[in-house]
């Protein structure tokens, strides 16, 4: 799959996980590399790096070079902001009590020649509170740490 596709793909997920608010994860951050490193060894670094903080894996494959994992509660506070309503400049850090965080990161890892490769990283996240009985959704965007040491583990930034 190319990157173009990919970026596609990845930006309507992002839509779609982020609610009908019609607000974009902003681009504050360097989200795609290049390394000096075979697709299959920036691959195993990312994964090694996924693994060891123990994010649950939704899907993997190595061949195709895609990994989708989610970032577990505890640790969403460092990775996601979440605004305070959808049409509001204000925000918040991190996890607020009783609320539940859906999203995913999505890793594509795509070779560009037998020695480099092209590391691409999405998240899209949105944070659901039940108020009232009814579900408030509120938009998140990515604080870019998360971005960078994935960029890092496999060889970049």
């Amino acid at each position: 799959m190319r990157i173009g596709t990919m970026l596609c793909v990845a930006t309507g997920l992002a839509a779609i996980i982020a609610g009908c608010g019609g607000q974009t994860i902003p681009a504050t951050y360097q989200g795609e590399t290049t390394v000096r490193q075979p697709q299959g060894v920036a691959w195993q670094r990312i994964v090694r790096y996924v693994r060891a903080r123990g994010y649950p894996v939704r899907s993997a494959n190595p061949d195709g070079g895609i990994l989708v994992f989610e970032v577990p509660r505890p640790d969403a506070a460092g990775v996601i902001e979440c605004s305070a309503n959808v049409s509001g400049p204000a925000v918040y850090p991190g996890p607020q009590p009783g609320a539940r965080y859906d999203g995913e990161v999505s890793v594509y890892v795509t070779p560009n020649s037998p020695d480099q490769a092209t590391i691409a990283v999405f998240i899209a996240y949105k944070e659901v509170t039940v108020v009232g009985g009814r579900d408030v959704v509120r938009p998140c965007q990515t604080t870019g740490q998360l971005e960078r040491a994935i960029l890092g583990a496999a060889g970049g930034v």
